[in-house]
């Protein structure tokens, strides 16, 4: 089955995979927890029901460029609007524009747009529930998993959350979801999710990748606000542009809160898939993984 999406720069067309599952071998343990957890998510996330009014939401995996995108976007947005831009690329001024939807918006008259890491349950894939329900214009963010683990590991073991864990532990992560903030099993499910979900509402998802939005920033920006439903002058576009680039997002992180939401590429040189790791991501995808948007994994 593949999945056709509004026109994007360069992104290949996304196709559930095929690979032979015989290449590796796992305990049924490791499978069936697997399974309990999707289905948990399943059963409880109903983000894009609960939030279904609102004009459009951003869906970004984690560690996959969600501060640059969303900085550059309500840089953008605020531009076309007239209004004042977020004054900081983190904290509760970064939510001005695209904002938590449980929290009512700074402007009234600005399209609601939201942001969110959530894995959504695919229940309202099923026929009976499309035909009930209606979901806004979504903009899933991915990155290459490889890239988004060792700057998430980077991030986090800076904190102390992995312990003293190392990167293949990590990369083998815990199936349970509850050890680590996002391993292997997190971006797997996230994919997976949303894959999905693009799938049952092809014209309601645009699936952006991270390494198009790198390369060609200027039209993957403009198609992002135009599948949500905001049309950029060329002035607005470039007001997003001026503020898309990591130097420029790092420098503007509040002072109050965290300074590693955005962190110096050279810290994640140390930190690199060896045989073993490499081994351990290729066993879990290849039993686990549905969507590869394009990523060559194996």
């Amino acid at each position: 089955m593949s999945l056709t999406f509004p026109p994007q720069p360069d992104t290949a067309s996304i196709t559930p995979l095929k690979l032979p599952r015989k290449r590796v071998s796992r305990s049924r343990s490791e499978d069936m927890q697997a399974a309990i957890r999707t289905t948990r998510l399943d059963m409880s996330n109903f983000h894009l029901v609960h939030h279904r009014h609102v004009d459009g939401i951003l869906a970004s995996a984690k560690n996959s460029g969600t501060h640059w995108l969303k900085y550059m976007l309500s840089h953008a947005i605020a531009n076309q609007y007239g209004v004042e831009p977020p004054a900081h690329s983190s904290g509760p001024a970064w939510d001005d524009i695209i904002g938590n939807p449980r929290v009512p918006p700074r402007y009234d008259h600005l399209p609601r747009i939201t942001s969110t890491h959530t894995i959504p349950s695919r229940l309202i894939t099923l026929p009976v529930a499309r035909r009930m329900v209606t979901i806004p214009p979504v903009v899933v963010l991915v990155r290459d998993i490889r890239e988004a683990l060792i700057s998430n590991y980077v991030k986090w073991q800076g904190l102390g959350h992995h312990g003293d864990a190392t990167f293949a532990e990590f990369v083998r992560g815990d199936v349970s979801g509850k050890r680590y903030v996002a391993d292997t099993w997190w971006y797997t499910r996230f994919h997976n999710h949303w894959g999905d979900i693009a799938a049952a509402f092809p014209s309601r998802v645009h699936i952006v990748r991270y390494e198009d939005l790198k390369r060609t920033p200027r039209e993957t920006l403009g198609s992002v606000a135009s599948h949500l439903g905001v049309p950029l002058s060329e002035a607005s576009l470039n007001a997003g542009l001026k503020v898309g680039d990591r130097k420029t997002v790092r420098a503007r992180l509040d002072p109050c809160g965290r300074g590693d939401i955005v962190r110096d590429a050279e810290k994640n040189t140390d930190t690199k898939f060896s045989p073993e790791s490499t081994n351990i991501l290729r066993h879990i995808l290849s039993r686990h993984l549905k969507y590869d948007y394009g990523y060559d994994y194996f």
